[in-house]
């Protein structure tokens, strides 16, 4: 007697399923397909928080979680997050940015191994922190770029943008007044 042989034949063609839940929490709610750009506006789909469809996606909201954690904030796990908030308030000195650059190559390494860091533009006009984050997700996924400005009043973790510099350009400041 002969045994039936079985085959998996997927009868869904679009991956509908959430892998997480996307950052800033205070965005508006609402779903977003797997072929959506960065910019496109999502559509309602009446839940509470943005779900994330795709692992970049959720990578990157992983990456704004740890840039957004100081360490020793998270409950169990005290070596999450970056030291972004203790470095604001360092002398401003030549070697601030070289702490800079090593807390998030490290941190990034530890926690998110999936993401290659491109490169990191730091700017320091006055009173102000602008970091530039050029990373990669997996080594086959698109040039991304997090901006992330800090003063003594603010900690803003910007929006991934698509990255269409060279990688050999610099951050460059370009006004010189004071807002």
């Amino acid at each position: 007697m002969a045994r039936p042989i079985y085959q998996y034949k997927p009868t869904k063609t679009t991956y509908n399923r959430p892998l997480g839940i996307s950052l800033p929490f205070n965005a508006p709610s609402g779903k977003r397909s797997i072929d959506a750009a960065y910019d496109d506006p999502v559509e309602d789909a009446g839940s509470v928080f943005v779900q994330t469809y795709s692992t970049e996606e959720q990578a990157i909201s992983n990456i704004k979680n740890l840039f957004m954690t100081a360490k020793g904030e998270r409950y169990m796990q005290p070596d999450f997050g970056t030291m972004l908030r203790s470095l604001l308030f360092e002398q401003n000195v030549e070697d601030l940015q070289d702490m800079i650059t090593e807390t998030l190559e490290a941190d990034i390494a530890k926690w998110l191994p999936y993401v290659t860091i491109n490169k990191i533009d730091i700017l320091q006009p006055e009173h102000d922190i602008i970091i530039r984050v050029r990373f990669k997700i997996y080594t086959t996924g698109a040039n991304l770029v997090i901006n992330i400005l800090a003063d003594e009043n603010t900690y803003i973790v910007g929006d991934v943008e698509t990255d269409t510099e060279p990688i050999e350009s610099e951050l460059v400041q370009i006004n010189t007044g004071a807002y």
